[in-house]
């Protein structure tokens, strides 16, 4: 969790147990998500997008700077390669994950969402403006 008023990054279980706070240099955070072993974060005065390691904290490393015209940004969230599922012509079989968007006909976003077809584990979903 992040707290702006507070300035502090804090962690728990789930059940509210096991309170621990992120040593982190000054932060002002707007909006926190997790990527791999790093907080990505969105600071204010001066805003920018940050890094930090979940693990360790320390100062956070200015990932990008906003102009005046940016600073309209409250969310951020985190994605890579390694969380988004496709077929690896490599693999010892290579159909054994075949990805709905690999031939998909969007404009602009393709999403693999979880099937109830017993054949294709994963369904193509379309969120271009004509289909969202």
């Amino acid at each position: 969790m992040g707290d702006s008023l507070l300035k502090l990054f804090a962690c728990m279980d789930f059940d509210g147990s096991n309170w621990q706070q992120i040593p982190v240099d000054d932060p002002i955070p707007v909006a926190i998500t997790l990527l791999g072993d790093q907080i990505f974060y969105v600071h204010q005065r001066p805003y920018s997008i940050r890094k930090v390691s979940k693990n360790f904290g320390g100062s956070g490393r200015v990932v990008r700077d906003f102009s005046k015209e940016e600073r309209s940004i409250f969310s951020i969230k985190g994605c890579s390669m390694g969380n988004q599922p496709a077929s690896d012509p490599s693999h010892k079989y290579p159909d054994h994950l075949k990805h709905p968007c690999l031939g998909h006909n969007c404009a602009h976003f393709c999403f693999a969402l979880p099937s109830t077809d017993q054949s294709a584990p994963l369904k193509r979903k379309c969120a271009c403006k004509q289909e969202f």
